[in-house]
């Protein structure tokens, strides 16, 4: 690496192997100070050369003892390298590192335990058990409908749910990646329908589930098959009036929602109604009105 840096004085390039010293020195704190000196001596140089502030047979001279500084350089460069990488101080420097390795790995165990760092079980086949709960932590499907569990790339397996309100799944692969929904004739669906759930060692989800279609009650009422209007429906304080096709729609707000509403129907000169509304069916409740005093047989 370094004869070429001699050829290239030979040719002159003092500034481009002076450029190449300062990158080869900067491991070498010592030499490299000196490649610096060199530097702000040839900087020197080539201004009062550009200037005409020097006599050229001085400048010539200055350059030959910057070039002769250089090739002591190189020559210094030489030396160390031949000693090659296994010198007596590198040797020294890798086997005190040698020796720090062989202490860490022969205690490797006790460091482990001390940081409490558990050997990964993942791959290990476990029993998973889903428990079902509502947001209010209440298990609302003992012994009603399935779990669906979808592996990520693989299997889809189902188990009912028991009298605890958990679907117990056999022979799960720690840290597979899960989807979960529900299979049920009333509308539970998971709270967070999207969620990819991991498979954890202890084999415990708890999946949070609630009756969807719980925010609305709607219908139509009708006398004799026909549209009635200006009926007043109520739940509560939320009350809404039938329009010119008989349709109306109540809004439940999420602090009262329930599987099962009471409705109740009224209208001048037609008896009251009071009907039972189960809105997660999503399904219209649909009333037939009675005018006062008339029964229909």
């Amino acid at each position: 690496m370094n004869h070429p840096l001699r050829a290239a004085l030979a040719q002159g390039k003092t500034k481009q192997v002076i450029s190449e010293l300062l990158a080869i020195t900067r491991s070498n704190t010592e030499l490299h100070s000196q490649v610096i000196q060199l530097s702000a001596r040839y900087t020197n140089y080539e201004r009062q050369k550009l200037g005409n502030l020097e006599d050229p047979s001085v400048l010539s001279i200055e350059l030959n003892k910057i070039n002769n500084t250089a090739l002591a350089i190189i020559d210094e460069l030489d030396t160390s390298t031949s000693e090659g990488f296994f010198t007596k101080k590198r040797l020294l420097w890798l086997g005190g590192i040698l020796v720090a390795l062989v202490a860490i790995l022969a205690n490797l165990a006790e460091i482990l335990n001390y940081l409490d760092i558990k050997p990964s079980s993942g791959g290990k086949i476990t029993n998973v058990t889903i428990m079902v709960e509502d947001k209010s932590g209440e298990f609302v499907m003992r012994q009603q409908g399935k779990i669906v569990m979808m592996v990520e790339g693989g299997d889809v397996k189902q188990e009912d749910i028991d009298s605890k309100g958990a679907a117990s799944f056999k022979n799960v692969k720690v840290g597979d990646k899960v989807r979960l929904k529900v299979d049920f004739s009333e509308p539970y669906r998971p709270l967070h329908p999207d969620s990819l759930y991991t498979i954890p060692a202890d084999g415990r989800i708890t999946l949070r589930v609630g009756l969807q279609n719980l925010g609305k009650v709607f219908g139509r009422v009708l006398y004799r098959d026909k549209e009635l209007p200006g009926v007043v429906v109520a739940i509560g304080d939320l009350r809404d009036t039938t329009d010119d096709l008989g349709r109306y729609e109540i809004l439940i707000p999420e602090t009262d929602h329930r599987q099962e509403q009471e409705v109740f129907f009224k209208a001048e000169g037609f008896k009251s109604i009071t009907k039972k509304a189960f809105p997660q069916t999503n399904q219209p409740l649909n009333v037939v009105m009675e005018k006062q005093g008339i029964q229909i047989r």
